[in-house]
């Protein structure tokens, strides 16, 4: 009995793969720019849902993609593959993500995060990608609670290469109908992209209206920061400076200063890019409280070569070595150490990269945040090994942004 059923639930899967084959070769190609991206999504059971669905089952041009994960370990090997350094991680041996592999280097850039998703794009074609983080999805259609209009309510999982798709899905937007879903997370912006989706012809019958207002109302407003909470993040903005907070809040106010919203979005300055991983790591585990055992976090270094290949010296003291294998201790001045190795590259020319990673487990405690700064703890360093042979003399300057202002003083 139990293999009858096995065999028919993976007749059922290969009916449903069969289904909408154009618009999955659609989602395929969609990170064709990106060598083993759409293997990975693969691998880690990823999901795309929302606006990309529709517009590919539109015949729209899609412009973000935003992908769903089924839980916070998926999320983080997603964000090491895209900054090149799964190998080097707690997940290394993790039979779950065995066949992830690191993506090539810069082929997605982060350009930034909020409490919500964190944002990437392609270096090739520019295309923007959207971690979503508000929430961790067992099931593909868990995702639909989220979202406020049934027409956009579909979902690619990647791990199974099937759509799952909302029963009104296909219906309302071959009808252009805007049909809302009272559980709906932000009310307020679904409200605000009425007029979008009427530019694109969809409509929205009263009903549907009054269940969007009821569902604003329950949100229960009494402040500034609950009104940004209930806005922002999730679309790629940060709120910060949406509102004239200095203002009293009062719903009146809070109405008044939306007229505007919409032009402020428009108008709103785009993240700076996000250039360590690590960053990135300790906000998801400040957010969900969930950071894995035996994380590991590595920092790059400048050094000098040696006669011995393993041992390696300071640039300022040569009498400091630092040895692959061996720990070394921090001193009163610190050990100047950069979050990657671009931005170690780009501070000296004709030296050598190793890598050290801290034994305690924490973040180095770096005094400057411009991609490297001393790291003054009484924490010992392990060095890892090195990673770049002897550097290019730079032709051109580099910008200042570039790189951590240069040591006044000597460091190890």
């Amino acid at each position: 009995m139990k293999e009858l059923l096995e065999e028919l639930q993976l007749k059922a899967k290969i009916a449903e793969q069969k289904k909408h084959l154009r618009q999955a070769k659609q989602v395929e190609n969609l990170t064709s720019d990106v060598s083993d991206l759409y293997s990975n999504l693969e691998q880690l059971g990823v999901y795309l849902a929302g606006g990309a669905i529709t517009s590919v089952f539109t015949n729209k041009e899609v412009n973000d993609l935003d992908l769903y994960f089924r839980d916070i370990d998926s999320l983080k090997v997603f964000i090491l593959s895209a900054f090149g350094v799964l190998e080097d991680s707690v997940y290394l041996n993790d039979e779950r993500f065995e066949n992830v592999v690191d993506l090539d280097s810069h082929a997605l850039i982060c350009n930034g995060y909020t409490k919500k998703s964190i944002m990437f794009q392609t270096k090739a074609t520019a295309q923007q990608i959207q971690l979503i983080h508000c929430g961790f999805f067992e099931k593909p259609e868990d995702i639909f609670d989220t979202f406020d209009y049934t027409i956009n309510m579909g979902v690619y999982d990647y791990k199974e290469k099937m759509f799952v798709l909302h029963e009104d899905f296909l219906t309302d937007n071959s009808c252009r109908k805007l049909t809302v879903n009272p559980k709906t997370a932000f009310p307020i912006i679904s409200q605000l992209r009425i007029d979008k989706y009427k530019q694109r012809g969809y409509s929205i019958n009263r009903k549907e209206f009054l269940k969007l207002s009821l569902a604003v109302a329950n949100l229960n407003l009494s402040s500034w920061k609950e009104t940004k909470e209930a806005m922002g993040g999730m679309y790629g903005y940060t709120m910060e400076e949406l509102f004239d907070e200095e203002k009293e809040f009062s719903f009146e106010e809070l109405f008044s200063q939306i007229e505007d919203l919409e032009y402020k979005l428009s108008n709103h300055k785009p993240f700076e890019a996000v250039y360590d991983y690590e960053t990135l790591i300790e906000h998801i585990n400040d957010l969900h409280g969930r950071a894995s055992s035996g994380e590991r976090y590595y920092y790059y270094k400048v050094v000098n070569p040696t006669n011995d290949p393993d041992v390696f010296e300071s640039h300022y003291k040569s009498s400091f070595k630092y040895k692959v294998g061996e720990k070394v201790k921090c001193d009163q001045k610190g050990i100047y150490l950069y979050k990657t190795l671009e931005k170690a590259k780009k501070h000296y020319d004709g030296k050598v990269v190793i890598k050290l990673q801290t034994t305690s487990g924490e973040r180095a405690n770096l005094t400057s945040d411009f991609g490297g700064g001393k790291h003054r703890t009484n924490d010992e360093l392990l060095v890892v090994g090195k990673v770049e042979g002897m550097l290019p003399v730079a032709t051109t300057p580099v910008p200042s942004f570039a790189a951590a202002p240069f040591p006044t003083t000597p460091n190890f």
